[in-house]
């Protein structure tokens, strides 16, 4: 086909330079994925446990954050909307690319340049919202033990699978305390051996007496655990919702990437083909149907899965409709109140203080400046703040349009065969 032959002649052109050209993958990753999202979720959150001490307010109030854009999803409240980011938040390590990830932005106010307004997010479609509020509650109690947060900050951003033996451990304890660990046990023995894992595991309240594994059942190291057992249930996904309220046999010692592999072949041995349309996976992820047009009829059973393929497009087509609606709407909803501020103070009569203090360095001919005079802002200013909400308002709808294209293409994985360099 003309398209592998393009393919072909593009790669090599491409392997003979010592830099690529173009610069396209080959096959760009997903939208959204837990192999994505959840990476970038624990290095936001080892950012955040790391500099703690230097930013002590940031994860309190990244916390309020989101408890009040879980309120705002739950029940609109414009009272809410008008919420500014505070200057050590934004300066924060690991803050603003967590707030990012969450879908929340952010609006100048007015003139000045430091606490803009926080516009919240229209949508939770990556199911980051909760895990991130109950990661941040968890900090707040672990940051009263800095030895924790530094340890913790370094496991979070190294291996999957010391997270995966660890939340192991720390559930058995909470939930099973009459089980006995030792430290000669295949999971416990890697972690115990390992410099960082053991730290943690120190911090916390774990100690090697013999050959047993011991927890001090102290009321700060409860805290500790369980504040450990929920950060650690936040950034694993379907294995750390399993093992947070009990000891689920099914995924201890089970990784998180044997399960998502799992899950793949699942998938695939679940393939069903429609000769029909036989579509195929070309370069770039692009999907096309190979058989012409009325040139092949279907049975019945091909029939019967063609309308469920359909029924499932039209169902995500009123999906994602309701969606781009409800970022326009959300827009008009969160903007508004945010402009009202500024202009509620327009032709305001303005206090006028017996004593006025002004900035320091200028000269009797000069006009004085009042410490606490309010910034204004030019026309260009103001063009500049409308087209950046312009932008904001088509940036949200692109990724509603990217993980719509997204949905479809994983409705018709199922039934799409991939092309070998042979045909």
């Amino acid at each position: 086909m003309l398209d592998q032959l393009v393919d072909s002649v593009e790669s090599d052109a491409l392997k003979a330079m010592p830099v690529n050209a173009l610069n396209i993958p080959p096959e760009p990753a997903e939208v959204s994925s837990t192999e994505i999202t959840l990476p970038k979720l624990r290095q936001a959150l080892s950012e955040l446990a790391l500099h703690h001490l230097d930013h002590p307010t940031a994860i309190p109030q990244l916390l309020q954050l989101v408890n009040e854009s879980v309120a705002l999803l739950d029940n609109p409240q414009k009272d809410l909307l008008t919420r500014q980011l505070s200057h050590d938040a934004m300066l924060s390590p690991g803050a603003m690319s967590l707030l990012n990830l969450l879908g929340f932005h952010f609006q100048a106010r007015g003139a000045h340049k430091t606490d803009p307004y926080v516009v919240f997010p229209h949508w939770d479609h990556d199911g980051l919202v909760q895990p991130t509020q109950m990661a941040l509650h968890a900090l707040v109690d672990l940051s009263s033990n800095p030895p924790c947060c530094n340890s913790l900050a370094k496991l979070l951003v190294g291996p999957e699978d010391a997270l995966s033996g660890l939340i192991d451990i720390v559930s058995i304890t909470k939930h099973t305390w009459e089980v006995q660990l030792k430290v000669t046990d295949i999971g416990v023995k890697t972690l115990w051996g390992h410099h960082t894992s053991r730290d943690f595991l120190l911090s916390i309240g774990f100690k090697q007496v013999g050959i047993l594994l011991l927890f001090t059942n102290t009321s700060v190291n409860r805290k500790l655990l369980n504040g450990s057992l929920h950060v650690l249930a936040a950034v694993l996904g379907e294995k750390g919702e399993a093992m947070l309220k009990k000891v689920d046999i099914n995924y201890l010692g089970v990784t998180s990437a044997k399960i998502r592999s799992a899950s793949a072949r699942k998938r695939v041995s679940s393939q069903f083909k429609l000769p029909s349309l036989n579509p195929v996976l070309l370069a770039r992820n692009r999907i096309h149907m190979s058989t012409p047009w009325l040139s092949m009829e279907s049975d019945a059973e091909e029939t019967k899965e063609k309308m469920k393929m359909a029924r499932s497009l039209n169902d995500l087509q009123a999906e994602y409709r309701y969606y781009m609606m409800k970022a326009h709407d959300w827009h008009d909803y969160s903007l508004k109140p945010q402009a009202l501020q500024s202009i509620d103070a327009v032709g305001q009569p303005k206090q006028k203080p017996k004593v006025v203090k002004v900035k320091a360095g200028h000269t009797a001919s000069m006009d004085r400046v009042p410490v606490q005079q309010e910034p204004t802002l030019s026309l260009a200013g103001t063009e500049q703040r409308r087209d950046y909400s312009h932008f904001l308002l088509h940036s949200r709808s692109e990724n509603i349009m990217a993980r719509h294209k997204e949905a479809v293409r994983k409705v018709y994985m199922p039934y799409v065969r991939k092309l070998t360099s042979a045909e």
